[in-house]
């Protein structure tokens, strides 16, 4: 049994070793690497070698080309392209062969070297233009770019920014214009992304937006008195955080900083009456410095406190300048006071309203004007003071011009806006205003002497020229010449006039326009507009698309009746009136003169329209108190409507008449 158990012991061992030996021999079988070379294909310039290397064997190599006017082999496997074409070298490795396809190309010049292409430089010239460099010229589009913003340095670009249209003049050089409100605030992170680039594909590029540093300055007064607990709350301007300074408080004020919040609280006591100039100065984390000239106002039962902030302003076109309401402020005494100018007054005057006396008038010229003011307590005349109310008034330069379609012609729709941004932000007297085009296409704006940013917008908000700079020294024209055309929106319904149609809005609700005439630019459009012509709720829908030789268009108009009701002459007809317009027929069945009028107390307005809902005439409140009277020559058989609203107030009930016998009113 010993033998028998030694021996099957023996048996199992040598099985286990001829195993072990069998899957070692095949183990190292499957991990033999196998021979190739180390290149398959290459593409080299004439002049150009290329090493070629068998791996995984030290066998001898015998080395071949197919074509060798095109590139020669070595025995070392070196390739040198000779003649543009296409070869095959060839490696003999004992019996296995190995192949390196080769592609030869005419000797590289500059005009034909690979260039891969990329962003070189983003900046940001104004709110509205973004120019972009490239590495080197290559046409592209509007579609290859994306302009992206964020406010904070770590944060997402969560908002896209609207292209208007791109220009260039040497496609190296692109300047984006954005859409109308998509302008970039300043302190803000602007992304370019540039896609279809050669040799580069999509590049994106940042910068951080700041136009410069400036110093801003404003006036602000607050009033107390004398001993009573003050809590005032000044609100600051600036990006980020900011560090502050301030002089001059009171005594028992203090100034404390809510960094958390951005303003500065005033609170204590003042323990004495007086005039207290304040300066508090801030700086934000951007640089910019913000200088409020604060003045302190304390009054008490003895003692009169007052002044007025001065006045910056810019002559009109006229030649002159206006003040508006410009509150005196005024502490202590009995609260009853009596203002008058003492001295030349250059045009201005006191007036006094509920809320207290003002400054009004109109000065004749530009220049620093300062004005002294008496003010009295009008319950103890022996309590008085005086202060200086200063105007400081700048000579203009005017800028006019026309602002044309992309076929020459001045624009016919009113309302259209020339822009002016000061590149001094900080400017008192004008750092930015707008100058409004007449029906003609005219604008007229009067501006400080400086350097402006000027763009057009549209009432709508979605046009918008390009943004210029210019240094105005002295008066001149600039005209504008918008990429937009004017098109002719015609009806397809005969019952529905196109002088009915409304706003027109595209699936986003973005505005493009009211009533038969657009202006639109190139592109395909798919518009809405809804309105009423007082006896229908209609819907025109638009699809068209535009090129430089669309004039018109034709919509395709639905619409349901607003016709409420119906009236009779003699039967008076008792409504309940508000906003919402109602809408009544009436079918006289005699020819002649009618009158239609409201009764009641509810302010009401009128409108008397013919059977295609065009207005005949309107009426408000004449020689009926608040309501609508109006008279006009119906012929028999034919339907006109009234149309009745509520001018103001809350609704309620109002009578309808309808007569040919003219009333009689109370007067």
């Amino acid at each position: 049994m010993v033998k028998k158990r030694v021996f099957c012991m023996l048996l199992a061992f040598s099985l286990v070793m001829s195993l072990s030996v069998s899957n070692v021999s095949v183990q190292a079988k499957t991990t033999k690497k196998k021979i190739k070379l180390n290149k398959t294909k290459a593409t080299l310039y004439v002049g150009e070698t290329t090493k070629l290397k068998v791996k995984n064997t030290k066998k001898k190599v015998k080395w071949s080309s197919s074509k060798k006017k095109v590139a020669t082999v070595d025995k070392k496997g070196k390739v040198k392209a000779k003649k543009a074409g296409k070869t095959t070298i060839t490696a003999k490795v004992g019996k296995k062969k190995l192949k390196c396809k080769v592609t030869v190309k005419k000797k590289q010049t500059s005009a034909n070297k690979t260039t891969n292409i990329t962003v070189s430089s983003v900046s940001v010239l104004n709110s509205y233009t973004v120019q972009v460099g490239l590495s080197a010229a290559q046409s592209i589009s509007a579609a290859n770019f994306t302009v992206k913003a964020k406010v904070h340095e770590k944060g997402n670009y969560n908002i896209t920014k609207t292209i208007e249209s791109i220009s260039t003049s040497d496609k190296r050089t692109y300047k984006i214009t954005l859409g109308a409100g998509s302008g970039i605030e300043e302190g803000t992170y602007v992304q370019v992304t540039v896609k279809g680039l050669k040799g580069s594909g999509t590049v994106s590029k940042a910068v951080f937006f700041k136009a410069g540093t400036y110093q801003y300055a404003s006036d602000t007064i607050y009033k107390t008195t004398k001993g009573a607990s003050v809590s005032e709350y000044l609100y600051l301007s600036g990006f980020g955080y900011s560090t502050y300074t301030v002089s001059g408080l009171p005594e028992g004020l203090s100034a404390e900083m809510e960094n958390e919040w951005g303003y500065i609280k005033f609170s204590g006591k003042a323990m004495k009456a007086g005039v207290y100039p304040v300066k508090l100065v801030t700086k934000d984390e951007l640089g910019d410095s913000y200088t409020y000239n604060i003045k302190w106002l304390v009054g008490s039962e003895d003692y009169i406190a007052a002044g007025m902030n001065p006045t910056y302003g810019l002559l009109s076109e006229r030649g002159d300048f206006t003040v508006y309401t410009q509150r005196i402020q005024i502490a202590g005494g009995s609260g009853s006071y009596t203002c008058d100018i003492e001295g030349q007054s250059h045009g201005i005057q006191v007036a006094t309203d509920n809320s207290g006396p003002y400054m009004k008038g109109t000065v004749p010229a530009a220049g620093n004007y300062k004005i002294k003011v008496q003010v009295t307590d009008d319950n103890n005349p022996s309590l008085t003071t005086t202060f200086e109310y200063v105007l400081d008034i700048k000579q203009g330069v005017a800028v006019s011009g026309m602002i044309y379609d992309a076929k020459g012609n001045p624009f016919v729709s009113g309302y259209n806006r020339v822009n002016f941004e000061n590149k001094d932000k900080a400017n008192r007297y004008y750092s930015m205003g707008s100058g409004y085009a007449q029906t003609a296409g005219m604008y007229s704006e009067q501006v400080l002497p400086g350097t402006y940013d000027i763009y057009v917008t549209n009432s709508e908000g979605n046009l918008i020229s390009e943004t210029i700079t210019v240094k105005l020294t002295a008066s001149r024209v600039i005209n504008f010449n918008m990429p937009v055309y004017p098109i002719a929106i015609q009806s397809d319904n005969e019952a529905i006039s196109s002088s009915f149609f409304g706003k027109w809005v595209d699936d986003k609700g973005n505005n493009y326009g009211s009533g038969a005439r657009l202006y639109l630019k190139q592109g395909t459009y798919h518009l809405r507009s809804d309105f009423t012509n007082y006896i229908l709720n209609a819907t025109a829908i638009l699809d068209v698309t535009v090129n430089a030789n669309t004039v018109s268009a034709t919509a395709k108009v639905s619409g349901e009746s607003a016709v409420v009701g119906a009236m009779k002459e003699d039967e008076p007809l008792k409504i309940t009136v508000d906003s919402i317009t109602k809408t009544y027929s009436f079918t006289p069945e005699t020819k002649g003169i009618y009158y239609f009028w409201s009764e009641g107390d509810k302010d009401t307005y009128g409108t008397l329209c013919n059977s295609k809902g065009e207005k005949i005439k309107s009426n408000d409140d004449a020689g009926v108190s608040s309501n609508y009277y109006l008279s006009y020559e119906c012929e028999a058989g034919n339907t006109y409507y009234i149309a009745v609203s509520l001018v103001y107030g809350n609704p309620g009930e109002t009578t309808l008449h309808i007569s040919a016998t003219q009333p009689e009113f109370d007067s």
